[in-house]
Parts: structure tokens; sequence; C-alpha cells
């Protein structure tokens, strides 16, 4: 498998395949592809390719995603992996792969739940955590934790999208380019509706930093929702930088970016949150 990360990231990841009854925590921007990459070695070390596929449950595996609705893991989520860590065997091997995905988004409690497992782990099991954030993650986890920091690499990215999704070459670099190199991202859109919206998010944060004060509020009426706010904010940065020569000349801008997600975070209003924004741009 194709996967699309930089030479050191891969060879790190064999080395997992070859030493794998740890604790590996997966590390790096967000949609770049750790949680492809945390099946494909599950699918390796378990032997079977359908695992790859995000639909196909293996009963030596057990997962914990809560990407698609970015809740945060919690308490139950983690005693139902207990009991699968401890408790549940699979016929044909003792082998079992845990996957919690996005482990820098976990509830206090959980998380202390989660580090008794992690202190003693069955033998003949692998745990791979990802994360967006690694600063977010408490450092008990990190301790605990062999960790593989993801560095990205467009040109394989885009061998994955043409290898596995069937793109010809310049759709795997528009596709791309839409989604800013992340290849999670890019797979989604090849959905038409998901493309269309990252088209048009793009389109807006290129508009607000080129626009008047005027055409900033604008945008901010038409960001109504939390969560398309915070996605035009992470596309407002990446577009930011794409406009500047120097990153350092934009700096205080993208600041104040950081500061609007984390106000999002706590349930401010997203117009609100934009419009402040204009005024500071």
């Amino acid at each position: 498998m194709i996967l699309p990360f930089e030479e050191n990231t891969n060879k790190k990841i064999s080395t997992i395949l070859s030493n794998p009854f740890r604790v590996y925590l997966l590390y790096g921007e967000q949609y770049i592809g750790k949680y492809l990459a945390s099946r494909h070695i599950a699918s390796m070390l378990l032997d079977d390719k359908k695992i790859i596929k995000d639909d196909y449950l293996h009963p030596a595996l057990h997962i914990v995603n809560n990407q698609a609705d970015n809740k945060a893991i919690g308490i139950s989520d983690i005693k139902h992996l207990t009991e699968s860590i401890w408790h549940t065997t699979h016929s044909d091997t003792k082998q079992k792969v845990i996957i919690i995905s996005k482990i820098d988004n976990i509830t206090e409690s959980a998380a202390n739940a989660l580090l008794k497992n992690l202190e003693d782990i069955p033998s003949e099991t692998t745990i791979i955590l990802t994360a967006d954030n690694l600063e977010a993650v408490l450092p008990t986890i990190i301790s605990r934790s062999q960790l593989v920091y993801c560095r990205p690499s467009r040109q394989r990215a885009t061998d994955h999208l043409m290898e596995y999704h069937g793109l010809d070459s310049s759709k795997a670099e528009e596709y791309m380019l839409i989604a800013n190199d992340r290849l999670r991202k890019a797979i989604e859109n090849l959905d038409e509706q998901s493309y269309e919206q990252s088209k048009l998010i793009q389109s807006l944060a290129t508009q607000f930093l080129d626009g008047s004060i005027s055409t900033r509020f604008i945008i901010a009426k038409q960001i109504h929702e939390k969560s398309l706010g915070q996605t035009f904010l992470s596309e407002l940065i990446y577009a930011t930088n794409k406009q500047s020569t120097i990153l350092y000349d934009r700096l205080d801008f993208v600041e104040h970016i950081m500061q609007a997600i984390n106000q999002l975070r706590i349930n401010v209003n997203a117009r609100i949150v934009i419009e402040n924004l204009a005024l500071r741009q």
C-alpha cells in the first residue's frame, strides 16, 4: 500500500510491523492519513487486506473513532474497549490490534481509565493511538507510547489517489490542491458535494483576505454554523500562509485566527467570532 508520508515516517511504520506488541502514537497534521495508516498497520499484523476499508470489521480489531461527529472519547468508549482488550478472544489468533483515533480529544475520566490499560497491555496486543495535536495529549499517555511523527508527502498522497481511487495525475493534483495537501480530506472530496463545499470555503477564505471590510462582514453572515466556522477558519490559515512570502509577516493575523478557533470551541457564536476577526484583518 502507498502511504502518504515521507520515507523516514514509512520506515518507522515498518518498525511497528517488526516489533508490534507495544503502544504507538501516530501524530501529525489533521487529515493527512494517520487513521488510514493505522488501519494499514492492522491489516498487515492481522493478515487481512480488507481491514484497510473503513467499513470492514475484523473480530481481532477494535476501534474507537469519533471523527465523524467530532465527539470527545468518553468513559463509556474506554469501558467498552477494556472489555475488548482483556476479555474478548478471536478464535483463530490471540493477536489483537486496538486503534484509538484522536487521543488528543479525550475526557479526563476516559484518559485515566485508558492509562490503566496502557500500563500493562496483554501480550500479543498492539495499541495504535493517533493525534492531530501532540501538545493536547496527556504527558502520561505520551510517556507510555512509542511516538511516530507522520510527515506528509504530497507526491505519495497523489500516488495513493491514483492507485486506490482511480484518478489520473492531473485530477489527483487538483484534489490535493483543494484539500491543502491533506489526503483524508482529498478522499472525502471525492464526494461531489464535499468537493464543492471545499471549493466554496477556499474561495470565501481568499475573498476574506483580499476584500474590503464590508466584503468580510458579508462573508461572516454566511458562516453561521459552528462546524462551518471551524472549517472556514482552518482554511483561512492555509490561505494566509499561501499569500505570505514569509510566514512571519502575517504571524499576528494567524494568531488572531487561532484565538478565533479557540473561541468557537467554547461555543461562541460563529458569525460574531468571524466579524471580530474581520476587524483585525
